[in-house]
């Protein structure tokens, strides 16, 4: 896979007391079937038939790389610059979940450190996304990973520097009897939701656990942070025809969910909510009470836009669609 992204560094020592913003700097990260992570400033040697300068992570420490996603915010002062701030985490084969944070070199020149490293998993990290934080929580998100072992985990800490980004406690948000291969989560427009496919073929829908009301605080910023984190599975949709499994998912919008299979079609799915009232279920598209029910709908099918499995979906803008398979 590869992925873009952007760095903070710090500005020169001489102006530190000032307020200049850090030095922003757009980074590409590239992994696969080799150890470690592999980063370059551009790809433009590609396209010119020239080789490539690498910067390599881990390359004998955390053997291959599964997965990556990048740090949610760019800080823009110094006030806000961390020096151990992490600018990538990575989810291993190893069951490792690892944060990357630059360090300045001379003549401009970079290099990587750990900032953070747990086994969180028993089984390979298949997938990391970004969690809309609850009212409890600080921060806007939250990092949560997927794995073999059929566990998804929350990581409260991970984008707090005031505790240091450590990613060592974590919460189980749900577990699966069968094996995770994709993971999704919801945007900020939309309630808690988390979609998972496992090894069997099914998408699995996951909201936060009801709270009897007997039980629940009026105020929802003094619930336990464990109890905002706890879901329950709401939705399970059966493969679409023998043998089909997923390998893919991602939320285009709050309203609608793309799925990638391993024999190259493409599901794109409505999302709606509904929520029980006066004993009747009324269709709501977006809903922030705890009761809202989330569902699937087929909305159309590509198939065999690939001629293997498709290996990643991206989306560019609002409305168009990238696609990668192993066919090339």
């Amino acid at each position: 896979g590869m992925i873009f992204f952007h760095i903070a560094i710090p500005p020169p020592m001489a102006r530190i007391q000032t307020d200049t913003p850090a030095i922003c700097r757009e980074q590409i990260a590239i992994w696969g079937d080799f150890d470690g992570l592999r980063v370059c400033d551009s790809l433009d040697n590609v396209f010119e038939g020239k080789s490539i300068s690498f910067q390599s992570i881990g390359e004998s420490r955390i053997g291959q790389v599964s997965t990556v996603i990048s740090f949610p915010q760019l800080p823009t002062s110094k006030e806000s610059y961390h020096p151990r701030r992490p600018c990538l985490y990575l989810g291993c084969r190893s069951g490792a979940i690892i944060g990357t944070f630059p360090v300045p070199c001379k003549k401009e020149s970079l290099q990587y450190g750990i900032s953070a490293m747990t086994f969180a998993h028993t089984g390979g990290v298949v997938a990391l996304s970004l969690l809309p934080a609850a009212p409890s929580s600080q921060g806007s998100k939250i990092l949560v990973s997927a794995g073999q072992d059929g566990k998804v985990y929350a990581y409260l800490n991970a984008f707090s520097s005031r505790h240091q980004f450590e990613i060592h406690s974590r919460i189980l948000c749900c577990e699966s009897s069968e094996g995770l291969v994709a993971l999704e989560c919801s945007n900020d427009n939309s309630p808690m939701i988390i979609y998972t496919a496992d090894t069997k073929g099914k998408i699995v829908v996951w909201r936060p656990r009801i709270i009897p009301t007997s039980k629940r605080s009026r105020d929802q910023t003094k619930m336990p942070l464990k109890d905002c984190y706890l879901f329950e599975p709401v939705l399970n949709i059966p493969p679409i025809h023998s043998g089909h499994q997923i390998s893919k998912l991602i939320l285009a919008s709050s309203d609608t969910l793309v799925s990638g299979s391993t024999s190259g079609d493409i599901q794109v799915w409505d999302v709606f909510f509904e929520v029980k009232k006066r004993g009747k279920r009324k269709k709501r598209e977006t809903s922030k009470s705890q009761e809202a029910r989330p569902g699937l709908r087929e909305r159309y099918m590509i198939p065999m836009a690939h001629s293997g499995n498709i290996t990643s979906l991206e989306f560019i803008g609002d409305f168009l669609l990238t696609t990668g398979g192993n066919d090339g």
